[in-house]
């Protein structure tokens, strides 16, 4: 492994570069969708440390941090979100993906690097707390609620998440109990101040939160270093 990196090295550190690191194959993939569809940590890195594209789109739309998730390569997902890929691409895929797999530590990762909560699907209108609701997974619902999600969002059918919740069967449902007591209370002003500042702030510039001239205890309450969840 550590050879080939020396001779992709090379290869980048040529005069060809620019034709090399972000030609496309047949499907449209570049050398980055390769080495994050397989997991290789060292020629991410290697890749992006040469200016390669952070998010080319293969023929099919698909970005290598969609790869580097739809694979569970969360080393590679973590690079290239360091590296400021889309993390809303394809109309906020990535954390509805999360949320249909049930893998919390996604959610709360792209949550917390600043994805947007109220994007649906283009064909239906689900939000990712719509399809929490749908899934009754109770835990995603109250992550998607403290970074944001809106429950008065409705899908194509008019539905809210709390509809979307009521519609299931089942006697025992955690989510449903969570989003009646959410939408019959408002938020309170502390925490609108807090999502207002984040959006404001950008999904780009999070990384920055440490560099505001407010409290210690301020940073961490906007970094959602308080949660119980």
């Amino acid at each position: 492994m550590h050879g080939r990196a020396r001779i992709a090295r090379l290869m980048l550190e040529s005069e060809y570069r620019s034709d090399i690191i972000n030609a496309k194959s047949n499907d449209g993939w570049t050398p980055l969708h390769v080495a994050a569809h397989y997991g290789r940590d060292s020629f991410v890195r290697l890749l992006l440390e040469f200016k390669a594209e952070v998010d080319p789109l293969s023929d099919k739309g698909t970005t290598p941090l969609q790869l580097a998730i739809i694979r569970e390569r969360s080393s590679c997902v973590k690079i290239l979100l360091d590296h400021n890929a889309n993390i809303d691409i394809q109309n906020g895929f990535l954390l509805r993906y999360a949320v249909i797999k049930s893998n919390h530590s996604y959610c709360r990762m792209f949550l917390q690097r600043g994805a947007d909560t109220n994007l649906g699907r283009l064909e239906d209108g689900q939000t990712p707390l719509h399809l929490s609701a749908l899934r009754d997974d109770v835990l995603c619902a109250q992550m998607l609620y403290n970074y944001g999600a809106d429950t008065n969002t409705r899908n194509y059918e008019g539905q809210t998440p709390l509809a979307v919740s009521i519609s299931i069967s089942g006697s025992s449902r955690p989510c449903l109990d969570f989003l009646q007591e959410v939408t019959r209370q408002p938020r309170n002003l502390q925490d609108l101040c807090r999502i207002k500042i984040r959006q404001c702030i950008g999904l780009q510039n999070l990384k920055l939160l440490d560099e505001l001239p407010i409290a210690k205890v301020m940073k961490d309450y906007l970094k959602h270093k308080f949660d119980d969840i």
